[in-house]
């Protein structure tokens, strides 16, 4: 009987994939969780619940995509960084990085990486909430 394979013999990229599929599906379980309880009407959709049902919109996400892809195509830099900072709230040398790394990531990584920036902006104003910090 064989146990585990021990993390240090699986490839880095493969350990990757297995997260990023990871955490995939535990933000869909948190977005149906999340529709499921406002749905039923135990809370009341407060902003960072609201922020988590837009995280898996699909059309919520496609859109900042194709935003962020039309401006980029068009040359608009400023406007895309713009945009770009306003999801992630990453430091500006982030955000210029990423708008550097963004024409080869794949639709999938695009999605992926929008609903990840729209979880972690939702977990900091809810983290902000409960401290009583206000922006």
């Amino acid at each position: 009987m064989s146990g585990p394979i021990p993390l240090s013999s699986v490839p880095k990229y493969l350990e990757d994939l297995r997260l990023d599929e990871d955490l995939d599906l535990m933000f869909q379980l948190i977005g149906k969780l999340t529709a499921a309880v406002v749905r039923q009407g135990h809370i009341e959709a407060d902003a960072s619940l609201r922020s988590l049902l837009e995280a898996e919109d699909p059309n919520r996400r496609s859109e900042f995509e194709r935003q962020i892809d039309e401006l980029a195509a068009q040359g608009q830099e400023p406007e895309t960084v713009r945009k770009l900072r306003e999801l992630t709230d990453l430091p500006w040398d982030g955000v210029y990085g990423l708008l550097n790394r963004w024409p080869s990531f794949t639709r999938a990584e695009k999605q992926r990486w929008v609903r990840r920036q729209i979880y972690r902006r939702a977990a900091k104003a809810v983290v902000k909430s409960e401290h009583g910090q206000i922006d």
